[in-house]
């Protein structure tokens, strides 16, 4: 047996033999013979070990994780406490729940028209 300790602002997944077993909070955990963590500090997006979908099926991870998919002809803005930090593009994004508070607003880029006037005025502008 091993003991590890999980820090305020982390998580920890754990796995035995490529496989997802717990979900760890802040603390001091023993984890068996043959099993393998990964903590991950929670005041940054999360980059799964292992597909996103295999993980979700858990419901520990799945409450413990902002989930936003970004479809094609889209774009998601994201705030972390109020403040835009970030444009998210097509794909599957993951964000821990906690520490930061995020907010996120999906904008549809195929519908997006620019103006003939404004275009030429733009154009203008850059070549001045």
């Amino acid at each position: 047996m091993k003991l590890i300790h999980v820090n305020a602002h982390q998580k920890a997944l754990v796995f035995k033999r490529g496989d997802f077993v717990n979900l760890l909070h802040p603390g001091q955990h023993w984890l068996w013979s043959g099993q393998t963590v990964h903590l991950f500090d929670t005041t940054k997006p999360f980059v799964a070990p292992v597909d996103l979908h295999i993980l979700l099926q858990h419901a520990a991870v799945h409450e413990a994780l902002h989930v936003v998919q970004v479809n094609e002809q889209e774009i998601m803005l994201l705030y972390e406490n109020g403040l835009l930090k970030q444009v998210l593009t097509t794909g599957w994004h993951a964000f821990w729940k906690g520490i930061v508070q995020y907010q996120f607003a999906a904008i549809n880029i195929g519908q997006i028209q620019i103006d003939d006037s404004v275009g030429t005025a733009i154009l203008q502008h850059k070549l001045v």
